[in-house]
Parts: structure tokens; sequence; C-alpha cells
């Protein structure tokens, strides 16, 4: 009857250790070496700014920000290892902003290139989705306030999607 009652207590203890631990992971998530997980925006404020214009100029098209490269491209041949290193160089890239159809075939990348672009990394990256059969439409911060000369960057990208579907609503948004 001992050994009952004692296997009881250590049962007891074994499961409030385990729920205190995983109250303290609920209310506390920690990554590696004890960093704190948090949330963060989606998007930076100039890239708000920007998927606001974008949207309206990217009619009939939709606008999915911050897509990972990993969600575009795969890695093809070879062997696991050499398509393990070749992903390992792109797959927590982000792309700011991918335009796709009813039908989720993307037809355009879009860059917003502000002070985080920098030309000696873009380069690498649009020869590896160019690559990979996409375009990629890099827009300054500056030209990315005019839903009309948005519309027209994009018709001149993607000239097999008829932008000039809806006129009256890029007119009523243009900024």
């Amino acid at each position: 009857m001992g050994s009952i009652i004692g296997l009881v207590i250590v049962a007891v203890i074994v499961l409030a250790v385990a729920n205190a631990f995983l109250d303290g992971a609920k209310r506390s998530p920690r990554g590696r070496g004890g960093a704190q997980i948090v949330r963060k925006p989606l998007m930076t404020p100039n890239e708000q700014i920007f998927w606001h214009v974008l949207r309206h100029a990217a009619v009939p098209l939709h606008v999915a920000p911050q897509v990972a490269m990993g969600a575009l491209l795969q890695t093809v041949g070879a062997d696991q290892s050499a398509r393990t290193a070749t992903r390992n160089g792109f797959d927590r890239k982000i792309v700011d902003f991918v335009l796709f159809d009813d039908d989720g075939f993307v037809h355009l990348l879009v860059e917003l290139d502000d002070a985080t672009h920098r030309a000696e990394r873009d380069g690498p990256r649009d020869a590896r989705t160019n690559a990979a059969g996409y375009t990629t439409l890099r827009i300054r911060n500056r030209e990315a306030r005019s839903v009309a000369m948005l519309a027209g960057r994009l018709a001149a990208s993607v000239p097999e999607v008829d932008f000039a579907a809806a006129p009256a609503a890029r007119l009523a948004n243009d900024h």
C-alpha cells in the first residue's frame, strides 16, 4: 500500500511540474538561448503606404505582401544535399509583394526599393527568381505614390494582363 501512495505522490509531482512548464511556455514563448518571441508588423510603414497604392493599380490581380521565396521557388535535380544547400540560399528571403490571379498563378514579383534594399544583394536575388521564370519589377520608394503611374509600369511588365479593366477604380484612388 505504501508503494502505491509513493507512486501517486510522484505522479502528482511530475504532473504539477509538467503543467507549470507548459503554462510558462504558453505565457512566454522563447526561442534559442531564451530569446523572447514577439509579434512584428507585417510591413514597414513605407511598404504599407505602397501596398495601398499597389492593390489599386494591380486590378484585376491580387497582391500578397511579404511572401517567402521558399513558397515561390523549389530545387530539383542533383542530390538531396545539393538541393538543400541551394534552398538554404533563398528559403528565408522575402519578396515584398507578389501579384497573382484568381487561379493563383503568379504574374509578377514587386520589390519596393527603399533604404533596406542594396543593389549588390538584389541582383543575385533577381537572377534567381528570373531563372525560375518570374519577372521582378523594382519600384523606387519615391516613385510609389501614383496609382496611374504604377498601373502603367505594371502593364509594361505584365502585357498578358488587361490592367485597363478597372480604370475608374484606379482614378478614384489615385494619390
